[in-house]
């Protein structure tokens, strides 16, 4: 980096004398030590003087700042004259009241600072001065997904969680891996808990995508008693006991709302042959409960005949929504 430098325009060539105590050619010549000037204002009113040049005036009150800024007079505020202002306060907003006929941009009522929110003023030796804002960046999303709880099968009859579904999260990502039924040719389901109650009628539900070799289906489900994630062999087949399991990715947002339906979207696949050169059946996942719209509790995963052999299902809060 460029050092910074402030040196008269005038270079003395004169050779310093031996008198320290007198100012020399060399001293003159010299780079001069210059600092920015600095206010920290915690009162509820301030006012911008000509003193306040290249200074960076912080303001920190709760109830918010009001700032006087007058209008350039008798060699105040000259042009090239500048100050920049910052609120740091996280509830309270600098305001400011510009007298003297006064503008900032040719306004005569500025922005409000927030928090982090900065201006510099610049003058241009007239009643408006410039202002050259810079608004504080939006807060980041807070991180990615925090897993809440596995439920690993083992010839079980369900997977079920009431307990990580809380008013700490509004949204969550249920994550199914290799569930692999003992019974063959079976279907995977899903209900979920609310208002102290496990929802048993009122499910909507349909899977649309691939079935055996380059074919389409949609199995759809209406007020049934559960939401169908994977066909027991009705228009796609089943999973396979001896394949690979079933996988899916489903996502449920507003789950503490209390006013709709919980709508659950993504997509579930699942083995039918347990053959290397036949591809998975199923797709797009989509599925509600209208028979309540209490915030969701909990859910339920079960095959649709037998237990569950293997596999597990990974509830995931998703924070930021």
């Amino acid at each position: 980096m460029t050092a910074k430098s402030i040196k008269h325009k005038f270079q003395s060539s004169v050779t310093d004398g031996t008198d320290a105590t007198l100012v020399r050619p060399s001293n003159w010549n010299d780079d001069h030590d210059f600092w920015l000037g600095f206010r920290a204002v915690t009162s509820t009113t301030d006012t911008i003087v000509h003193a306040d040049h290249f200074s960076l005036i912080t303001y920190n009150n709760g109830s918010g700042v009001a700032v006087t800024l007058p209008a350039p007079s008798g060699g105040n505020m000259p042009l090239g004259w500048k100050v920049t202002l910052r609120n740091i306060n996280s509830s309270g907003n600098v305001s400011f009241t510009l007298t003297g006929g006064a503008t900032i941009n040719g306004s005569a009522s500025p922005p409000v600072l927030k928090q982090f929110d900065t201006v510099e003023i610049r003058s241009l030796g007239t009643s408006d001065y410039v202002g050259i804002y810079t608004s504080a960046p939006a807060a980041p999303v807070a991180g990615g997904p925090v897993l809440l709880n596995t439920m690993t099968a083992a010839s079980s009859a369900a997977l079920t969680d009431n307990t990580s579904f809380t008013s700490t999260y509004n949204a969550y990502e249920i994550v199914i891996d290799s569930l692999l039924p003992a019974t063959n040719n079976t279907g995977l389901q899903m209900t979920i808990r609310s208002n102290g109650v496990n929802q048993t009628t009122g499910y909507n539900s349909m899977v649309s995508g691939a079935f055996g070799l380059n074919s389409i289906a949609t199995k759809t489900v209406g007020n049934g008693a559960a939401m169908i994630l994977a066909d027991p062999n009705t228009i796609f087949n089943g999973i396979m006991n001896t394949g690979k399991g079933a996988f899916g990715s489903l996502k449920v947002k507003n789950a503490n709302g209390i006013t709709a339906v919980k709508i659950f979207q993504g997509w579930v696949v699942w083995d039918t042959s347990a053959a290397t050169t036949t591809p998975m059946e199923g797709g797009q996942f989509h599925g509600e409960c209208y028979a309540d719209t209490h915030a969701l509790q909990g859910i339920t995963i079960s095959p649709m005949s037998g237990n569950l052999t293997s596999g597990n299902v990974k509830i995931y809060g998703l924070p930021g929504y």
